[in-house]
């Protein structure tokens, strides 16, 4: 089942992105550490924000998945919106069903009932990357670029 999440679901959330922060490229290339306090906050915002969505995949009553999406002006033309996701996991032994494909159709449905004309997905984990994006692209999202990631020397800071 899916479903958007709740305050209530955030203790559970919150082991799900140190899993997903550990399976991304941020803390190898760089160099970022996870915090627990932003991850809830992030969480909660996402959850009580109004152009914001955090949905939920149930299996027997456990989360097991989530994606975290946001509704944004385009760019191009201030006029119209497109859904972003931001982040996106379902765990390892859930990951072989149609579940991940459910969590996106939810997060397109949602995205057109916010009046969004497109919708930017993607990945930085880095597991199985043609067999994800054979899946998008099968989805009807043709591949649009790549991501590259480069650590900075941050300037007065230890």
């Amino acid at each position: 089942m899916i479903r958007k999440a709740e305050p209530k679901d955030v203790v559970r959330l919150m082991e799900m992105t140190q899993a997903l922060f550990e399976s991304s490229k941020y803390h190898e290339s760089l160099g970022v550490t996870y915090d627990l306090s932003s991850a809830v906050t992030c969480l909660l915002f996402h959850i009580k924000t109004k152009d914001c969505v955090l949905l939920v995949m149930e299996k027997e009553n456990e989360i097991v998945g989530f994606l975290m999406g946001q509704k944004i002006r385009w760019f191009f033309n201030q006029n119209e919106f497109l859904g972003t996701s931001l982040y996106w996991y379902v765990e390892p032994e859930h990951r072989k069903g149609l579940g991940s494909i459910e969590l996106l159709k939810a997060f397109e449905s949602w995205a057109k009932e916010n009046g969004c004309v497109g919708l930017d997905t993607g990945t930085t984990v880095k597991l199985q990357g043609e067999r994800v994006s054979q899946l998008f692209e099968k989805m009807g999202y043709p591949e649009q670029g790549m991501s590259h990631a480069k650590r900075l020397k941050r300037v007065g800071y230890a």
